[in-house]
């Protein structure tokens, strides 16, 4: 299949829909622009959903609705020009969120999508899990939706997203963070002696585990005598409640793209 793709980046035409800012407008590289057009097929083929499409929606709708402290959210900080304050944005990925449902469930369910890039590996797709772990840990219920336009990698990614989300949900992460410190401190000290192979091996899967500015600053406090354990355990303490998580997948299909013809015998 060919076609085009062409790009509006008009202020003016953008202004009209309230969307002035609106990144979508700006010079992106085209593996950017094919996961934009993955994302539009989706919600092309589901007319159905609610969706919660800007940034203040989803904001409020945790926030606000959920209760859910703005620090759990996933965000990014973004630095201008030296004089200017940095900018917190949240949810920057994108990805269609909406309300689903489930047959367990009487009221419709918030649903969190990844739509897998041209890249081969779900190296992108772990990174995402773990910026929205935090978030995940303060709600009762949610579905995944893993999107791709094939599915070689379907197996593997509900592999992964039970080892990084629905395992570590169903346990206490505040242990396994104070532990990590208590090594890492121990290893920065540099006393070998009292670290064994099994931290070390506990070690590097809590610092790819535990990662971003948030941990780094928590570490420093806690070495510092300004943060404690209990602290740590009351932030970090597993959800206190099950958490019911629903993983599916779906594979994409260009809206609007021909089906192929059926083969003709004789």
């Amino acid at each position: 299949m060919s076609g085009k793709a062409y790009h509006l980046f008009s202020r003016r035409l953008y202004r009209q829909i309230g969307r002035e800012n609106l990144r979508n407008r700006r010079e992106h590289e085209f593996d950017y622009i094919q996961r934009r057009i993955g994302m539009l097929d989706f919600v092309l083929s589901h007319p159905q959903w609610e969706y919660l499409e800007t940034e203040p929606e989803k904001v409020s709708y945790f926030c606000d609705q959920l209760n859910v402290p703005i620090h759990f959210l996933p965000a990014k900080i973004y630095y201008g020009q030296k004089t200017s304050q940095p900018t917190v944005r949240y949810f920057v990925d994108k990805f269609p969120m909406f309300f689903g449902s489930e047959p367990s469930s009487p009221s419709p369910v918030a649903t969190f999508t990844y739509l897998q890039g041209a890249e081969a590996s779900l190296t992108e797709f772990v990174h995402h899990l773990n910026v929205y772990l935090p978030l995940f840990r303060q709600l009762s219920e949610f579905r995944f939706l893993y999107l791709a336009r094939v599915d070689p990698h379907f197996d593997k990614a509900k592999e992964l997203f039970n080892l990084v989300v629905t395992i570590p949900l169903g346990s206490d992460a505040s242990a396994e963070l104070c532990r990590y410190f208590q090594i890492r401190k121990a290893w920065d000290l540099r006393q070998y002696r009292s670290v064994t192979d099994a931290d070390l091996i506990l070690r590097n899967q809590a610092k790819a585990r535990f990662t971003g500015q948030r941990f780094e600053h928590l570490y420093r406090g806690w070495k510092a005598g300004r943060v404690s354990e209990a602290d740590i355990r009351q932030e970090f303490g597993g959800a206190g409640h099950p958490v019911n998580v629903h993983f599916g997948t779906e594979l994409l299909r260009r809206v609007g793209a021909a089906e192929p013809e059926p083969e003709r015998k004789g």
